[in-house]
């Protein structure tokens, strides 16, 4: 892999990231109808087969080049769903004094950010191993996937970090 590949497959993990961020906050926050239809749908989008989606895309528009788009598209809904799960968390732990204190959309977005750093931490680094296999860094000699295997170790250790007893407000 050369250095252009790299930067692009970080360029579409940036993009990415930033709409997952925005999407998980929305999925967090927000009550609407249809929400818990659309975090089903995200969780199962988790789901699919990087190369299968990525080899659709590329046939369906015909030119090899979307390959590095289509990574972008499978790590916003690993990225989205991980983050979501952590802010939904901070949520309903944290939600109601949020309210009483008069924190804005906004502010209650950034602070739960800012509180569950290590959720979203993890959630980058698995959108990371995620594009990165995508863009074909772990198909090649064995020594490449070292770095995969740190990056999920990271992811982990980060998950459990910020993790706590799960509840039913998430979904």
């Amino acid at each position: 892999m050369n250095a252009a590949t790299l930067a692009a497959t970080l360029a579409a993990l940036l993009a990415a990231v930033l709409l997952s961020l925005a999407l998980a906050v929305l999925l967090a926050l927000t009550r609407f109808p249809g929400r818990r239809l659309l975090v089903g749908l995200l969780h199962d989008a988790v789901a699919l087969p990087p190369m299968l989606a990525g080899g659709a895309l590329a046939a369906r528009l015909g030119h090899p080049q979307w390959r590095l788009p289509a990574a972008s598209l499978l790590c916003l809904p690993l990225v989205a769903a991980i983050a979501r799960h952590a802010l939904a968390r901070g949520w309903a732990r944290h939600g109601r004094d949020l309210r009483a204190a008069g924190a804005g959309s906004l502010q209650a977005a950034l602070l739960l950010c800012a509180e569950h750093r290590a959720g979203l931490a993890a959630a980058l680094l698995a959108g990371l191993a995620r594009a990165l296999g995508e863009a074909g860094f772990l198909t090649g000699p064995a020594w490449l996937a070292a770095p995969a295997a740190l990056l999920a170790a990271g992811a982990a250790w980060l998950w459990r970090r910020d993790a706590s007893p799960p509840d039913d407000t998430t979904m």
